[in-house]
């Protein structure tokens, strides 16, 4: 979008318009914080109404853009990179043009990736670029060959959003390793990460279901404790680390938990 050429032709339209629809679902799911730079803001203020004639996706596209900016919640951050140096720009991807504000989006994102680097102990990223192609249903997109030795933040859709590490610093007990989750704690807080707990109609076996999951986790009161490497089958199912998804079982309630960026001065900053 920040390609002045943008949009190209109407399928490109289309898959940009799919895409901000399935990033909009990802935060209303809680499965993804959307960062956003001042470029982005900056191509909502020089927002050409004249394109819009040709184009009406693009007002709903840029109406969405606006509500995100003038709107911003716990799944939205503004964030103001201005003050970090940077000696290179960030690769762009190979589908986007290097007109309009790309060359600042370019410059915005390598800031983004050194403060990432400052608040990533692992190495590993929390944060990854939203391809619209991914999330607008097509295959994933890429950089250019050149950029294949630079340290760059990795192209994501909807697939990929689980390979991130968490981007947020949890408040663990450094003793849970020794604690045991008991079937009737299990059975009792799991409604906390969004389970729902189904009587067995014969037997001992429970069945908890998640709205957005594909399978049900089982649940047996012959299992008592539970063991660890059951509990894990639950990271996927709810996108929680093993070490929150324990405490909550535990608990009943989520441990406190501050965003890796947090030292960033925020606009608009969310309660997190």
């Amino acid at each position: 979008m920040l390609d002045q050429s943008f949009p190209r032709n109407d399928a490109v339209l289309e898959t940009v318009g799919r895409a901000l629809g399935n990033l909009e679902l990802a935060l209303e799911a809680n499965q993804a914080i959307v960062v956003l730079s001042h470029t982005l803001q900056m191509f909502i203020e020089d927002f050409d109404w004249q394109r819009t004639g040709p184009y009406p996706l693009l007002q709903v596209i840029h109406s969405l853009l606006v509500q995100w900016f003038l709107q911003p919640h716990s799944g939205l951050l503004v964030l103001d990179l201005d003050d970090i140096e940077v000696t290179q720009p960030h690769p762009v991807p190979i589908d986007c043009g290097q007109d309009g504000n790309v060359v600042l989006w370019a410059e915005d994102v390598a800031r983004l990736l050194v403060l990432h680097d400052a608040c990533a102990q692992s190495g590993r990223f929390f944060l990854g670029i939203a391809c619209h192609n991914a999330f607008g249903g097509e295959p994933l997109g890429a950089y250019d060959a050149l950029f294949v030795a630079t340290r760059r933040f990795p192209l994501v859709g909807p697939s990929e959003l689980t390979n991130l590490e968490d981007a947020y610093n949890w408040d663990i007990d450094a003793n849970l390793h020794n604690q045991e989750v008991s079937f009737e704690d299990a059975k009792k807080n799991v409604p906390t990460l969004g389970g729902r707990v189904h009587n067995p109609t014969n037997g001992s076996h429970y069945k908890v279901t998640f709205a957005h999951a594909s399978r049900p986790w089982p649940l047996d009161y012959n299992e008592d404790p539970l063991k660890d490497d059951f509990i894990k089958q639950l990271v996927p199912i709810t996108n929680y680390p093993f070490d929150v998804i324990k405490t909550v079982l535990l608990t009943g309630v989520f441990p406190t938990k501050s965003l890796k960026l947090i030292g960033v001065c925020f606009h608009n900053q969310p309660s997190i």
